[in-house]
């Protein structure tokens, strides 16, 4: 089969030899039909991707594998391809208000480019854990504006830190990108010391109710 993003500029073609053949070429019905092909070629396209990595997610023998080699891929661009969502459904102004609850060392899971870091007070001691390096490379690259920040490649769902080591856990948008989100919560809670704070900031109801007897 062609490649959906072809497709559309085949369409496109075609449509445009058509109308210059009849003699009648307008300007406006032109620029229409280009946005509209353009526009079908690009859903289509990501239509196809999601199927693809779906597919690749479920034949796939290691879930971790796939979904580390997914954000490595995605790093270099990950902050562009979010950003106007993130905007347009003010999830800056959720990240500063739950950011603001965090105080002593704290530790953040599945940290990726480090969006939290100009929400967190500046006397916090922040870790930072993601399993694609990737991500952290890019987390570097962001100003710290005097908050003691660092970052570990580390398996959120085995954490290499001894019990109650943390004043503060952080976790935003990560649960539904983990494999094993009852596996996190637990780490989470263990590396927390009692009475402890635990911040998540996720996406809607979640799909697995064992969460809730954690």
């Amino acid at each position: 089969g062609i490649n959906a993003e072809y497709m559309g500029i085949i369409k496109f073609i075609i449509c445009r030899k058509i109308s210059i053949q009849n003699g009648q070429l307008d300007e406006t019905w032109y620029r229409k039909r280009k946005v509209l092909f353009g526009g079908t070629s690009y859903l289509t396209f990501k239509y196809n991707e999601i199927q693809r990595l779906q597919e690749n997610f479920t034949q796939g023998t290691n879930v971790k594998n796939f979904l580390k080699e997914y954000y490595n891929n995605k790093s270099l661009n990950y902050d562009q391809l979010v950003n106007s969502n993130e905007k347009m459904k003010r999830i800056d102004q959720y990240r500063k208000v739950l950011l603001s609850y965090a105080e002593g060392k704290v530790l953040e899971t599945g940290v990726g480019t480090s969006r939290n870091i100009q929400y967190y007070p500046v006397d916090c001691q922040v870790i930072g854990i993601d399993q694609s390096e990737r991500m952290i490379e890019s987390a570097l690259t962001k100003p710290a504006h005097g908050l003691d920040i660092s970052y570990r490649i580390m398996d959120v769902e085995q954490i290499q830190f001894k019990d109650n080591t943390f004043d503060t856990v952080v976790d935003t948008f990560g649960l539904d990108t983990y494999n094993n989100p009852t596996n996190v919560l637990n780490e989470i809670k263990r590396v927390c010391k009692p009475g402890g704070i635990i911040l998540l900031l996720e996406r809607g109801e979640s799909q697995y109710l064992s969460l809730i007897h954690i």
